[in-house]
């Protein structure tokens, strides 16, 4: 059961109030990078990107490594790229009248599309919807914001 969300605390803590986490997000990425993340420079690229997405908000899609989905526009993409080929989808929501962003879910793309393959889109996709709907049963007043 979801008790609340959590802030950045992946290979480093990083305090702000605007970008915050799902809980099982950290799962999600220890699945990918189990032992590795100390080989990697997975850290750095996310933390960048944490902060890149802090600073510009919804106009981080200008940045080549974030992508609004299409068919999911209130679904966003962060690309981190390693030897793991990171994508974390994330959404903007209102939370007791502020704007925040929540990364939901993390995976490896390498696959062809399907709902039922864990490394692909649609799958991630899923999940993403799942672990919002989880959110929204834990905190009454949030909203997604789909514009």
């Amino acid at each position: 059961m979801l008790h609340k969300l959590n802030k950045i605390v992946y290979v480093e803590n990083y305090e702000n109030d605007y970008v915050y986490a799902h809980p099982s997000l950290i799962d999600d990425l220890d699945k990918i990078l189990g032992e590795s993340r100390k080989e990697t420079d997975f850290g750095k690229q996310f933390r960048k990107k944490i902060i890149f997405l802090e600073n510009l908000k919804k106009n981080c899609i200008q940045q080549k490594s974030f992508e609004r989905l299409s068919k999911h526009g209130y679904l966003y993409s962060l690309r981190v790229m390693d030897a793991h080929n990171i994508r974390i989808l994330f959404a903007f929501f209102a939370l007791q009248g502020k704007e925040i962003v929540i990364l939901l879910y993390a995976f490896p793309e390498k696959s062809k599309s399907t709902k039922n393959n864990p490394k692909s889109y649609s799958y991630a996709i899923e999940k993403a919807k799942e672990r919002i709907e989880e959110l929204k049963s834990v905190y009454e007043d949030l909203q997604l914001i789909t514009n």
